[in-house]
């Protein structure tokens, strides 16, 4: 059965690498769930970790050229939203830097 599941996972590979569209939407209705879910226990906001879940699969699908075929795809999606995730935290948690105004100068 596990066979069954890298081969299915290695078509699904070589198919979006071709630019499939229905390849790209098997993954993900297989994944998306998933990365949600994960994204939700970092970041506690509904709409964040469906932000975080839009940006793994606009990368996967930017990027889908240089996807290595030994590549699992469920390491490929996780480790891309960890990624998203360690960003978009550090987007948040950057501090608001002010700008000098300096007065005219007569």
């Amino acid at each position: 059965m596990r066979k069954q599941t890298q081969d299915s996972e290695s078509l699904l590979i070589r198919l979006l690498k071709e630019g499939s569209y229905e390849a790209f939407d098997k993954i993900y209705q297989l994944y998306a769930k998933r990365l949600y879910a994960y994204s939700l226990q970092f970041t506690k906001s509904p709409e964040e970790s469906e932000e975080i879940v839009q940006d793994v699969f606009v990368r996967l699908w930017t990027n889908r050229a240089a996807i290595r075929q030994e590549d699992t795809l469920r390491s490929l999606l996780f480790i891309m939203a960890k990624h998203c995730l360690i960003n978009a935290f550090r987007k948040k948690n950057q501090p608001t830097r002010i700008r000098r105004i300096h007065p005219l100068q007569k």
